[in-house]
């Protein structure tokens, strides 16, 4: 599983303009945010980390997945769609 976050993350890294540490810490905030809220894992039987830290299993997931949101993050650079449960 870390290989698929650095997978993810690496690329993301390499196309951010100002590598400030302030900047870096922005980048690494939104990232987090999108990851563990918005990108399903199939490694976690496509729930995001945060719907299995609060018990949710995937059938409470797609019960709600009518209402929700596109996201982006990162200017663009990484995209989905955030199911409100």
């Amino acid at each position: 599983m870390i290989e698929r976050l650095f997978g993810t993350l690496k690329p993301l890294l390499r196309q951010t303009r100002n590598t400030s540490p302030k900047c870096l810490q922005q980048v690494l905030n939104e990232f987090t945010g999108f990851y563990n809220h918005v990108r399903r894992h199939r490694t976690l039987g496509g729930r995001t980390p945060m719907e299995v830290w609060q018990g949710k299993s995937l059938a409470e997931v797609q019960a709600h997945g009518h209402s929700g949101h596109w996201v982006q993050a990162l200017d663009g650079l990484l995209v989905g769609f955030h199911w409100r449960c």
